[in-house]
């Protein structure tokens, strides 16, 4: 990587044997960034089983504060806690992980803030073993990892990402059998990466979705292109944590009929968001309740209404046309209320044939 006359590690078809996991920054052994393109390409990383694999797990007391949300600060033990762990405990969300820890000053700076962890507490550190460990970069833009597969067996992780970086790309490339997680972020440094034509295949095929513990990916930057990928049965395929994502054309499946975290199943009512459905009022109550039946996702109420129409003309009980607009009241016990006129009544003329619509989301 640190060589000024080429860019192109090719390794011209080979399977590699790897026994332990591969720490990029500390084998190049000079440099702490690269922001020039670099290709590792054409080949194949088998993990060999064994002791280096094993997931390093840490206990520690800290304190956490709203007003500093990416750092854990008075931090016990402190130098046995590593880079790129994931961390738990209460009010820690999903792929939490070590970005940078600082032994002198007892802190540790996260990969996002908590959210609803204030005060101290204790937490606990997972370290996962990945083939590719770039953690140990500040900065890599402009990497390139082509055309490779990693057969992780089932005893290692795939990918870490450098801790800051822009534009790196994963293409044609093959994580089979992960078994913690196969490409992590534990900073920026999937800021407008590339993800394209890629397979994340599972190591727990025989275990229920709601058992399972390997996750795709993660990402805690912008701008990432997701597109035509297949992943077969993770917990999660990707936990995405920023803005601007395009996802295109990726065939996510879970082969689980029990529990299935991307597609429905046997599905009786249909959910939509936003919702728009017709109702016929068929009485003269002055108070109509426009039943949603569970139309809306997570049996959700209707908090807005963004549009009516009458499809026919509104008229009282002495047959005179009105005028008046009713209102709306959403969130009532899953209904929508529409109320008419005080002291009125209100009925639509053929009813039976001409609907009122509306659209509502939540």
């Amino acid at each position: 990587m640190n060589n000024a006359d080429h860019e192109t590690l090719d390794l011209g078809g080979r399977r590699v044997t790897i026994t332990e996991q591969l720490d990029l920054q500390a084998i190049e052994g000079s440099r702490n960034s690269f922001a020039q393109r670099r290709f590792i390409r054409n080949g194949q990383l088998y993990v060999a089983d064994g002791p280096e694999w094993d997931v390093d797990v840490t206990t520690s007391v800290a304190s956490y504060s709203a007003s500093n949300d990416d750092r854990l600060a008075a931090v016990t033990n402190i130098v046995n806690i590593q880079v790129g762990s994931l961390v738990q405990g209460t009010g820690v969300g999903r792929e939490v992980y070590v970005r940078e820890v600082n032994v002198a000053a007892q802190e540790i700076r996260l990969s996002g803030p908590l959210y609803d962890a204030a005060g101290r507490q204790n937490y606990g550190f997972q370290r996962f073993k990945y083939v590719l460990d770039f953690s140990g970069f500040d900065l890599f833009s402009q990497l390139v990892l082509l055309d490779l597969g990693i057969l992780c067996r089932g005893y290692a992780s795939g990918i870490m990402m450098p801790r800051s970086g822009v534009a790196n790309t994963l293409k044609s490339y093959f994580i089979t059998r992960l078994k913690d997680r196969g490409l992590t972020s534990i900073g920026s440094g999937r800021q407008c990466m590339f993800i394209e034509e890629c397979q994340f295949i599972t190591n727990e095929g025989g275990t229920n979705a709601q058992k399972r513990t390997s996750i795709g990916m993660n990402a805690n930057a912008n701008d990432l292109k997701i597109r035509n990928n297949c992943v077969s049965q993770f917990r999660h395929f990707a936990i995405l944590g920023r803005q601007n994502y395009v996802i295109l054309g990726n065939h996510v499946f879970q082969g689980d009929s029990v529990v299935n975290g991307n597609m429905f199943l046997n599905v009786v009512t249909g959910t939509e968001n936003p919702l728009t459905l017709d109702h016929t009022q068929s009485n003269h109550n002055s108070t109509w309740f426009i039943p949603f039946s569970g139309r809306l996702p997570f049996g959700a109420c209707a908090m807005h209404v963004t549009s009516l129409i009458n499809c026919g003309k509104i008229k009282n009980v002495a047959n005179v046309n009105q005028y008046t607009v009713p209102w709306i009241t959403p969130e009532s016990g899953g209904n929508v209320m529409l109320s008419s006129w005080p002291g009125r009544k209100m009925w639509l003329e053929r009813s039976q044939s001409r609907p009122v619509w509306m659209t509502s989301q939540f």
